[in-house]
């Protein structure tokens, strides 16, 4: 009885041994597993401060850009604010020339009205006379290039032609002299380039300008078929009067500081030379 006691009590020992060799093995399974963990954890903890490191390299990175960013919107302001004061310059100087300018275009004028010319009489009203219907006191005007009666030669000049039926006004006096070498294409006036516009310094002898009353010396003219001539070149300004025979110019003249608008017909047919 006493060995199968002590056999007991033995196989009590052997499984109480197994139950702490099993508990072991899962101690040692369960520490394991804890380790793992930790690993795994300073793995994320290193993970973690790598990325806080970047971002306050990002950070800082961020600061330097804005700070460059700030220096060259500053640089732009100051950059807008010399543009600002460039143009107010600019915009000043403008308002000078333009005030110098008007000032000498206006003692050119005083200088231009000072100059003594004969009496110029002002426009008068067309009168009908005789049972032809011709018109008494004017004449459409056309333009000629060559020398004039004075032996001035390259100057344009002007002579008158008869108008075509329809138009306002008829006159002899439009018809070329016998002697005349000229095929005109104008209105028969010569004109002097001084100041603005087109100034009429001689009327051709024999030309319906001549006899028309329409312009004078003196006048001035100052647009073309209703283009303002006042800054245009003198040749340019005479070519645009010239033009075929028989077709209608209308000039702008300027008289004592009254504008009239005339329609005028220029010169003569060509001949048969």
């Amino acid at each position: 009885q006493e060995q199968v006691a002590m056999e007991t009590k033995m196989k009590n020992l052997d499984d109480r041994v197994d139950q702490i060799s099993s508990s072991n093995l899962e101690a040692t399974a369960a520490l394991e597993a804890i380790r793992y963990k930790y690993n795994e954890f300073v793995t994320l903890a290193n993970d973690v401060n790598a990325m806080k490191e970047e971002t306050n390299n990002l950070i800082k990175e961020g600061t330097c850009k804005i700070k460059e960013i700030s220096t060259v919107l500053d640089q732009m302001q100051e950059l807008k604010r010399e543009m600002n004061m460039r143009d107010d310059t600019l915009d000043i100087r403008l308002r000078e020339l333009k005030v110098q300018l008007k000032e000498y275009i206006s003692s050119k004028r005083k200088e231009l009205d000072g100059i003594s010319t004969p009496p110029r009489p002002a426009f008068t009203p067309i009168k009908r006379q005789g049972a032809t219907g011709e018109f008494q006191g004017s004449t459409p005007l056309g333009v000629h290039q060559g020398s004039g009666s004075d032996g001035t030669a390259g100057k344009p000049s002007l002579r008158a032609q008869s108008p075509p039926e329809g138009s306002t006004r008829k006159s002899e006096s439009s018809r070329p002299p016998p002697d005349s070498p000229h095929q005109d294409v104008g209105i028969g006036v010569k004109f002097s380039a001084t100041g603005e516009g087109l100034l009429v310094a001689d009327l051709v002898p024999h030309s319906a300008a001549a006899h028309s009353g329409e312009i004078f010396v003196g006048d001035r003219v100052i647009s073309i078929d209703g283009q303002d001539i006042s800054f245009l070149p003198s040749s340019e300004a005479v070519r645009k009067i010239i033009g075929p025979p028989n077709s209608l110019v209308s000039l702008g003249i300027n008289r004592n500081g009254q504008v009239k608008h005339v329609k005028l017909v220029r010169g003569w047919s060509p001949s048969a030379q």
